[in-house]
């Protein structure tokens, strides 16, 4: 008996990371290109995240993927 073998591309899963306590460092509006960019810098103590959570964080930083954030009040 044969098959045939469709390669299909990996399934990407999203990696989830949080909650992380941060506080708003800055903010600005930015005219794009596209229209206006909201540009927000973040201060997140590193020892308020659990080693484990600090290296997931670490690789969705260096991945370069896009991100969606919930920001809430605490």
């Amino acid at each position: 008996m044969t098959a045939t073998v469709i390669p299909l591309p990996p399934r990407r899963v999203p990696r989830r990371l949080g909650p992380v306590p941060a506080v708003i460092a800055a903010s600005q509006v930015l005219g794009g290109v596209t229209g206006p960019l909201l540009d927000l810098r973040l201060k997140v103590r590193l020892n308020d995240i659990p080693p484990g959570q600090r290296r997931a964080l670490a690789g969705l930083l260096r991945s370069g993927d896009r991100l969606a954030m919930t920001l809430a009040t605490v």
